[in-house]
């Protein structure tokens, strides 16, 4: 199975948005039989949003999604296989509005952060009493810058 650094980036999806979209698919499932810890529902409690949300590759609709499978195509597979078949694309995830393809509404490796997401984070992070630092965050920018702003204003960050 490939490292998520090589299926999380743009040319990874281009190249394969059938094994992209099967990396996600388990990861959503394996997280479905899962039970979570006490820091998992205090985040849980602190941001109430959905597993899942997906952005249109053609006309940028952002959805979000909690059914599972997120397509049909998805249904019984488990890990990513890169030697399996691929799904063609018209199977997987597709956008409401315009029909086109759809992909994970997370920032990939090789890929620069959306400006409506800069803009949302700057006024965000003027406001905030604390700062959590969750997954590969702490050491990608600009992620990663955010923490030490938030620090320099004395508001705890915890990673």
């Amino acid at each position: 199975m490939s490292a998520i650094t090589d299926l999380a980036t743009p040319s990874a999806f281009a190249r394969s948005p059938s094994l992209v979209w099967e990396s996600y698919h388990y990861r959503r499932e394996l997280m479905r039989t899962k039970e979570p810890n006490k820091a998992h529902l205090a985040l849980a409690e602190a941001e109430k949003r959905n597993l899942f949300t997906t952005r249109c590759t053609s006309c940028g609709f952002i959805e979000e999604n909690n059914d599972s499978p997120i397509c049909e195509a998805l249904r019984n597979r488990g890990l990513p296989n890169e030697n399996g078949p691929e799904i063609a694309v018209k199977d997987l995830p597709s956008c409401r509005q315009c029909q086109s393809l759809v992909r994970p509404y997370v920032v990939w490796f090789e890929e620069s952060v959306w400006p409506d997401v800069l803009k949302k984070i700057d006024e965000e992070i003027t406001q905030c009493d604390l700062f959590l630092v969750v997954g590969t965050s702490a050491i990608i920018y600009p992620a990663a810058a955010y923490a030490m702003i938030v620090a320099r204003r004395g508001i705890p960050v915890a990673e």
